[in-house]
């Protein structure tokens, strides 16, 4: 809740409304057996104050930042194999500025907050490939497109190891395949 009113968004687990960190004045949490006033939620019902505006102006500038160079890599892409961090870039920015409209009677705040988003995504499930060794041994068979096999060697970066005793068939050949690593970078999320 904010300032007493439903913050959830009822077609997607979420809230309707993001406050930044900068305009909460007040947050609590409750929990189990809550008041009434506070509705549908089981669990734990959280509830948010927003900063308001006083009889002295005041105001603040801050930025949040954390990257791939500061965070550990997640287990999700070691369960995929990838052993460096991915593309994790957010940099958020702003400023608050509050104070008097009308002396001792009416009162201004407000909050302007940047938040850009730049990551890479996890694919859905692991995603094979011929490993170094399986693309030399392609590269011996006969009626293999050259320029295709030339195309796939410089955009795809082959897995170095097999993949258990994974393979596919190639011209009745079997080729290795291991893990590929796919870092889908989805579009920058500005909010």
């Amino acid at each position: 809740m904010i300032e007493g009113v439903d913050n959830n968004n009822r077609s997607v687990t979420g809230p309707i409304v993001n406050i930044s960190n900068e305009a909460v004045a007040e947050f609590s949490l409750q929990q189990n057996q809550f008041a009434p006033e506070f509705g549908h939620s089981t669990g734990g019902q959280f509830n948010t104050v927003i900063r308001s505006g006083a009889n002295a102006l005041h105001g603040s500038a801050y930025e949040y930042f954390q990257n791939r160079n500061l965070n550990a890599l997640d287990e999700s892409f070691k369960r995929q194999g990838v052993s460096q961090r991915p593309r994790y870039d957010q940099n958020r920015f702003g400023g608050t500025v509050g104070g008097p409209a009308i002396k001792n009677k009416w009162f201004y705040f407000g909050n302007l907050e940047y938040n850009p988003l730049g990551q890479a995504a996890t694919a859905g499930g692991a995603a094979f490939a011929p490993t170094e060794a399986g693309i030399a041994r392609i590269a011996t068979l006969p009626g293999v497109s050259r320029s295709n096999l030339e195309n796939y060697r410089r955009f795809v970066t082959a897995p170095t190891t097999q993949a258990g005793t994974r393979t596919t068939t190639v011209l009745g050949q079997q080729i290795p395949l291991g893990v590929l690593t796919l870092n889908a970078p989805p579009p920058c999320q500005h909010s």
